[in-house]
């Protein structure tokens, strides 16, 4: 009886450290893009994602007062699809991993944040979508990432006071109308070594 109940606390002290090693446990929010398609009202509150609060912008503003988000939904659609943006004043930046789940989700990759942004000039923002372009942009592009169902993204959330990594998945997505997500706070990988 004591081996088994060894055992059976070994067993939940080793999912304790496993579930610390991952970072947080998933969480989920839905974002809806900023113009309501019935009423033609524009509000933000809900297409943009803050998570190291873990709170969509319409809370965020009412706590803080701050336009404090990293994620933002239903801002830029190519082709009728819908793509995610992070924030343009940060220097975050986001990798599309492919379909995967909770269960494989994978090694985080080191994501190399974007240079920091002169005080002097905002950051300049290219979006191509000419057809004979568009996939090699798509690929260089790292603040924005086409929103695939069943895919997992890599977010390296960087900005003048935070710098930590997050693994999302796309759960449910109904293009231009809403977008539910899982993610959570995961640590950061090491910088790769160049040769």
């Amino acid at each position: 009886m004591k081996v088994f109940a060894s055992r059976i606390l070994a067993a939940l002290a080793l999912a304790m450290l496993s579930s610390v090693a991952l970072g947080q446990a998933v969480r989920t929010v839905t974002l809806a893009p900023p113009m309501n398609p019935v009423t033609k009202k524009y509000n933000e509150g809900k297409s943009c994602f803050n998570f190291k609060l873990g709170q969509l912008k319409e809370i965020v503003l009412k706590q803080t007062q701050k336009n404090d988000w990293d994620l933002g939904y239903g801002f830029m659609h190519i082709n009728q699809e819908d793509w995610f943006t992070l924030h343009f004043a940060s220097r975050s930046v986001i990798e599309d991993l492919g379909e995967r789940d909770w269960n494989h989700p994978g090694a985080v990759p080191f994501l190399e944040p974007l240079p920091p942004i002169p005080e002097d000039k905002p950051r300049k923002v290219t979006i191509d979508v000419s057809g004979g372009t568009f996939e090699k942009w798509t690929r260089d592009t790292h603040n924005m990432a086409k929103v695939n169902l069943g895919h997992m993204y890599a977010l390296h959330i960087k900005n003048d006071i935070d710098d930590f990594y997050v693994m999302l998945r796309v759960d449910e997505l109904e293009q231009q109308k809403r977008c539910t997500i899982s993610w959570r706070i995961v640590p950061a990988p090491a910088p790769e070594e160049t040769p």
